[in-house]
């Protein structure tokens, strides 16, 4: 998240933002136009939503925390460092992939999208 960016902007992949507003009222419309006009992405429309709330500074802190305890527990998993399911904690025995699509085995949890790591062939 940026410092600039509504707390209540939620892509634009749903019809309204997490206050229930939504993006249409604002000429949502995918152009660049729009996304420089936006005012959820940016302090200096913000005027144009009276919901406009910027994330604080500790709240930016604690969520790039919380992403890096995340890369850093599927980097474990992928290089076999540990071998707890990064979603529930069992114990991963191998990897399977469907697709696109990698799922420990045997709880069975998605775990990312690419291929198996050599450690786990």
């Amino acid at each position: 998240m940026s410092e600039r960016v509504c707390r209540h902007f939620n892509t634009l992949a749903n019809a309204q933002c997490a206050k229930g507003i939504a993006y249409k009222d604002f000429g949502a419309t995918i152009t660049l136009e729009f996304w420089n006009t936006l005012p959820c992405l940016t302090a200096k429309h913000s005027q144009r939503c009276a919901h406009y709330t910027t994330f604080t500074g500790q709240e930016l802190a604690a969520q790039e925390a919380f992403f890096e305890e995340e890369r850093r527990q599927v980097e474990s998993l992928s290089t076999r460092e540990t071998t707890a399911c990064i979603h529930c904690g069992e114990t991963v025995t191998r990897i399977t992939q469907v697709g696109r699509c990698c799922y420990a085995r045997p709880c069975g949890c998605r775990l990312w999208q690419g291929v198996i790591p050599e450690v786990w062939r």
